[in-house]
């Protein structure tokens, strides 16, 4: 087929750019310019006609471009129907599988990266998840902390009060600095006591 159609044997870039140009009804006269002003011969406006109504050329350029309009329209309305679920990432990783599974050419390579895709959106799910309960078992941790924390302050406040000289430096005059420093002043001696 390449025999009777030589645009086909044109490198990759050049054959979409030449289909491109095709879709977008560009003359042959300026199709064949435009490659002869590349280097790459010089096509008759029957040679280009003959690459549009090829199946290895233009035909199968235009067929794998429905394709992938058909595949981005369905990839477009499923992340529309993920966002309005308010579904996670490995709901739409899922659906993608199906998807591509749902694909008769399906390259088995492909199949196995699609499965691969889908294992590792359920392992970082899983590690969201354990995040997810670090953080709520590290806030509970915390609170009962600061709890704790709070019982020991008015338990020691408590002590303070029942206490005759501790009271008498609180009563006292100076000033809150002052006050403060001779009742930590205080503490500490009966901590040494208490220890000795």
């Amino acid at each position: 087929m390449s025999a009777t159609v030589p645009l086909v044997r044109l490198p990759f870039e050049l054959r979409e750019e030449l289909c491109q140009r095709l879709r977008d009804r560009v003359p042959a006269p300026k199709i064949a310019a435009w490659l002869e002003g590349l280097g790459h011969g010089r096509y008759t406006p029957q040679q280009i006609s003959k690459f549009r109504h090829s199946k290895q050329g233009y035909q199968e350029w235009l067929a794998e471009q429905r394709k992938l309009d058909e595949r981005r329209a369905r990839s477009e309305s499923v992340r529309r129907e993920v966002n309005a679920a308010g579904w996670n990432l490995l709901d739409k990783n899922m659906l993608d599988l199906v998807e591509m599974l749902s694909d008769p050419g399906l390259d088995p390579i492909k199949a196995t990266s699609a499965l691969a895709t889908i294992k590792n959106a359920v392992t970082a799910e899983k590690r969201l998840e354990l995040e997810k309960e670090r953080v709520a078992l590290a806030k509970d941790d915390s609170k009962r902390e600061w709890e704790k924390h709070r019982y020991a302050v008015a338990k020691d406040a408590l002590r303070i009060f029942e206490d005759r000289r501790a009271r008498e430096i609180a009563e006292g005059s100076g000033t809150q600095e002052e006050k403060l420093a001779a009742l930590v002043a205080y503490m500490d001696r009966l901590e040494r006591e208490a220890a000795g």
